[in-house]
C-alpha cells in the first residue's frame, strides 16, 4: 500500500466484531425478522459496541450509512417505551451505537424527541442511558450546534 494507506487511521475492533455489528443491525433493519429477533440483536450490538473504543473507524463504518438510530428508535416504538425490561436495553444499545454514527444520521427529529422523552423517565438507568447517548452525540461539534439551536437545549438544561 501506499503512503496514504499507512497513515490513515485504523480499525481496532477485530473482524469477528465487525461482522457481528454488521449482521446485527441487518437484523434490526429486516421487516422478515420477529420482534424478538431484533431485540435480540440490539442487545447483541449493544455488547459488541461496548467493547470498542469510540470512534473506532471500521466500527464507525460499519455503523454508518443504515439510519441505525433511526431503527432502534422504530424498534423502541414497536417494543413499547413504557416497559422496561425492553426499554433500557434498546437505550443502552443506542447509546453505545451513537458514538459511532457521523452527524448527518444524528440529527432526525424522531431521535431527539425519544430521548428527551428518556430524560423524563421514573428511572434512573432510562435516564443515564439517554444522557450518555447525548453526551456522545453533542461531542460531535456539528451535533452540538444543532442540539443548541433547537428545543432540546432548554430541556436539556432542565434536566441537568
Amino acid at each position: 500500500p501506499g503512503a496514504q494507506a499507512r497513515g490513515a487511521p485504523r480499525s481496532v475492533a477485530n473482524v469477528t466484531a465487525l461482522r457481528a455489528i454488521s449482521v446485527s443491525i441487518t437484523t434490526i433493519d429486516t421487516n422478515t425478522t420477529t420482534l424478538a429477533q431484533r431485540f435480540r440483536s440490539a442487545q447483541e450490538l449493544a455488547k459488541v459496541l461496548a467493547d470498542i473504543g469510540e470512534g473506532d473507524v471500521g466500527a464507525r463504518r460499519v455503523c454508518s450509512g443504515h439510519d441505525a438510530p433511526l431503527l432502534l428508535v422504530a424498534l423502541m416504538n414497536e417494543a413499547g417505551e413504557s416497559n422496561a425490561q425492553r426499554r433500557v436495553p434498546l437505550l443502552t444499545c443506542l447509546a453505545s451505537l451513537v458514538r459511532f454514527i457521523g452527524p448527518e444520521e444524528l440529527k432526525d427529529q424522531r431521535l431527539w424527541m425519544l430521548l428527551q422523552r428518556m430524560l423524563f423517565q421514573s428511572d434512573a438507568t432510562s435516564v443515564h442511558h439517554a444522557l450518555a447517548a447525548i453526551a456522545a452525540i453533542t461531542r460531535q461539534e456539528e451535533c452540538l450546534a444543532f442540539v443548541c439551536g433547537t428545543p432540546m437545549a432548554k430541556r436539556l438544561q432542565q434536566a441537568l
